[in-house]
Formats: C-alpha cells, structure tokens, sequence
C-alpha cells in the first residue's frame, strides 16, 4: 500500500467528516494501531476497498447529522455525542458490508435504500440498547404509537418515525410492520441450550426479513439462496464479539455454548464464503474481503479477551444486567 495515497484518501475522508465523526476516526487509529488483524490490513491496502469504506461513513455521518438532533438527544437523556459514538459504527459496519454484498449480485442500491437502511439500523441500536431498561412490549408500543412516549424513549420514537415515514414513500410499510410483529415472536421465545443453532437461524430469518426483504423492491434467487448463511456468519459475529460480556451476565447465546467461539466464526464464515463463491454472477471480492476482515477482527478480540463492543462501539465498560431470566437473553427489563 502507497502510504502517500492512504494518507491522501484518509485525509479528504477526515475532513469530510462533522467534529464527532472525527473524534471517532482518531480514537480508532489509537486503540487499532497494534491490535490490526493482517487480514483488516489487507482490507485497507486495496484503494477500492477503503474508499468504499470511508464512502459509507461519510454517508452515516451525514445522516446522524441530519436525522439525530441535539434536542431529542437531551429529551433522552443521552449525550449526542456518546449517541453518535453507539451509531455511526454500528450503521458503517452495517451500510458497507450489505453494499458489497448486493454488489456482488450485481444489485445497485439508491440514495433511499441507503437512507432506508441506515435508518433502521439506529432503531435497531437504540432498541437493543433500551432492551436493558425496557420490556420489548414496550418498545414495540412505541414502534407503533402515533403519541410521543415518555422523555427517556424519545429518540428511539424519533428515529421510528423518520424510518416509518421513508417506509410509507417507497410502499413497504405494511410489510415493515409485518416483520416487527415477527420480531415480537422472537423476543417471545424461550432460549433453550439444546436449542440454540435454530435459535441463531431464527435470528437470522429475521434480519434476513428486516434488512433485505423490507427494503428490495425483488430478491434475486442467487441472493435469496445466499442471505440466510450471510446472516448465520454475520450475527455469529455479534454474539462472539460479546461473548466475555454475555458470560459475565449470565446470559446464555450460541456463542457463549461453543466449545471454541473462534472456531465457530471461522466455520460459518466458510460456509458463506462457499455459498457466494458458488452463487454470486460478479466478483465477490470486495465482499469476502471484508467479511474476512470482520471475522478476523472478531477473532482476535476474543483470543486477546478485548472487548470489541466497549472499544469499536462505546459500551460502558461494565455490561448492563438487568434481565432477570438468562434463558430469555432478550427479554431485559421491568417498564
């Protein structure tokens, strides 16, 4: 890699990006600069690869920016600040790894899709981060309440409304709702150890639903054939990354039963990498680039006991336990 051009594309990047999106840049550079993975080298040495990268945060950036006022911020109780830093990441991960695989099945998303999915991915992290206060009950009121909810909910109403509204123009928001209702079911399942493979594949139904078929106006049969592994390895991801926090609380997943959680993320993501190989009309390269790097990451961070959820996405450095029940991991909460 020219360390001319890196610094070159890095730079307009950085200067493109608002003060918080900068902040999080060079706390990245500082806690990464050892623990990089050769693997996620690679991934910033191929200048497609990168620019692509810094292409979606600027993106994610510029839609906090736009969507994600200081005032609701307050109204929340929530730092702006400390919101960014909880969803810029998780939208960055989330817009670049789903533009490289619908590139590689040669699908072009639009400037609404992009805004669609990112937008959902704020809800997602808000709801996920409400789960420790709040019953999913509740939560689900709020996804579906045309009334303001109480101050420390309005973000998450916020957010659900500007997602709610996009859904509207482009014609999906009965099927929008259908996949909540879905979720629900989820979130009302008992998690049983012997039961935890379907409980991952369950998961990944879900997100295949909510993250491809609410927002493709058509999924092509190679990428049909393709999302639910991709959704296996890229939740497989999550639980492994948080597997030190989960077993500290008690709180029973896939990840926190395998005997060796680097193994499991390693062997799922080749049974991905197979399918898309097998699969995919263009070259998939970018897309496994990244999915190698993401695993790799993951990998390391487990082996090193790093905590990638409090590092990468600025959770406190105590989890948070308020799920009286570890059998219902995502049921948390007493509102």
């Amino acid at each position: 890699m020219s360390r001319l051009s890196f610094l070159i594309d890095a730079a307009r990047a950085y200067a493109a990006l608002s003060p918080d999106g900068r902040a999080f840049l060079r706390k990245q550079r500082a806690k990464n600069k050892k623990s990089r993975t050769p693997e996620s080298v690679a991934l910033l040495e191929n200048r497609t690869s990168r620019i692509s990268l810094f292409r979606s945060l600027k993106t994610c950036d510029a839609m906090f920016g736009e969507c994600v006022p200081e005032s609701v911020c307050a109204e929340s109780g929530r730092l702006r600040s400390f919101v960014y830093a909880r969803f810029v990441p998780f939208a960055w991960i989330g817009l670049e790894i789903r533009s490289r695989l619908l590139g590689a099945y040669g699908i072009t998303p639009d400037e609404s899709h992009d805004r669609q999915l990112i937008l959902l991915t704020f809800v997602h992290r808000e709801w996920d981060d409400l789960l420790d206060e709040a019953r999913p009950e509740t939560l689900y009121r709020i996804l579906r309440s045309p009334q303001p909810p109480e101050p420390r909910f309005r973000l998450l109403y916020h957010v659900t409304i500007l997602t709610n509204d996009l859904s509207k123009q482009k014609g999906r928001y009965e099927k929008t709702v259908e996949v909540w209702d879905k979720a629900m079911d989820y979130y009302n399942r008992p998690f049983r150890d012997e039961e935890a493979a379907s409980y991952l594949e369950g998961k990944a139904a879900l997100n295949e639903e909510i993250y491809a078929r609410t927002l493709l106006p058509e999924v092509p049969p190679e990428l049909s054939t393709t999302l639910r592994p991709f959704y296996v390895w890229f939740l497989s991801l999550d639980d492994a990354a948080d597997v030190n926090r989960d077993r500290a609380r008690g709180r029973t997943t896939y990840m926190t039963l395998a005997a060796d959680p680097v193994e499991e993320i390693w062997k799922l993501f080749r049974l991905c990498e197979e399918t898309i190989r097998r699969t995919a009309p263009r070259d998939p390269g970018l897309l496994l680039l990244l999915m190698r790097s993401m695993t790799a990451d993951v990998a390391a961070a487990v082996r090193q006991g790093r905590d990638i959820e409090r590092d990468f996405y600025a959770a406190p450095d105590k989890p948070v336990n308020r799920n009286p029940s570890p059998s219902s991991p995502y049921r948390a909460g007493s509102a």
